[in-house]
């Protein structure tokens, strides 16, 4: 998980909570569900797209500060 080594469970949250709707918002859907434990297969059927798709978007959480995504 190697993505999200360096984001807490807490900021996902609060950063959700920062966000009302739109694709950012599913982005941090998909990394809270990722740091619980959910494989990314998993993730691309809920979320409707391939798992290169959900690889890309936990990578923005590498690339980009947290405190940015907001």
């Amino acid at each position: 998980m190697g993505r999200l080594d360096e984001i807490t469970l807490e900021e996902l949250y609060d950063l959700k909570e920062q966000i009302d709707e739109g694709k950012l918002r599913e982005h941090v859907l998909a990394a809270i569900r990722r740091k619980q434990g959910d494989q990314i297969d998993t993730l691309a059927e809920r979320h409707g797209v391939v798992e290169k798709t959900i690889r890309n978007w936990l990578n923005r959480f590498e690339e980009t500060p947290i405190e940015q995504a907001s």
